[in-house]
């Protein structure tokens, strides 16, 4: 009796997703630092640790290039959190990969990407902000996607506002 108390004990232990702020990994969340670097680090330990939510925290801006999303992470956004592309097209890598519908070189980057990921979601009742205005992006430019997703499975957007991408707000290819 005792035994299966224990082993239930350990278990919900075990099954209980820890959760990541970006805070913890040095991001300043003022709308102005760039926090890619801290934001990444925190999807990075939470996948490597097994998963759990990486918390974009409520009321904060937080102002980023490209990040890769991976397995067993759900990106949170509390409500009121903002996760802002950078009007820098020099934040946004190559990696991401080349357009894939037709001859479109300035859509080769992106602001959220994942590439043979799995089980990962981005809810919250915050916003994913492409910041994609015409004076910060173009066709000479670049026009970085919002999301892209590339050989991924079970994926979950929940509650989540997508709002000024600089070019197509999300592409899912298996």
């Amino acid at each position: 009796y005792q035994l299966a108390i224990l082993t239930l004990l350990l278990f919900s232990f075990s099954v209980k997703a820890k959760d990541y702020s970006i805070f913890d990994f040095g991001a300043k969340g003022d709308g102005i630092t760039l926090d890619t670097k801290a934001v990444q680090k925190a999807i990075d330990t939470c996948s490597a640790d097994g998963g759990g939510k990486v918390i974009i925290p409520s009321g904060k801006i937080v102002l980023i290039g490209t990040i890769y999303l991976k397995d067993d992470v759900t990106l949170y956004l509390e409500n009121g959190a903002i996760l802002r592309g950078s009007p820098d097209i020099n934040q946004y890598t190559f990696d991401t990969h080349k357009n894939m519908y037709k001859d479109e070189p300035h859509m080769d980057r992106c602001l959220i990407f994942a590439k043979n990921a799995h089980n990962f979601s981005i809810e919250g009742n915050g916003t994913i902000d492409g910041n994609g205005h015409p004076k910060n992006f173009n066709n000479k430019t670049g026009r970085p996607m919002l999301i892209r997703f590339l050989e991924c499975s079970n994926i979950k957007m929940r509650d989540v506002n997508l709002i000024h991408p600089a070019a197509w707000t999300s592409a899912w290819i298996n």
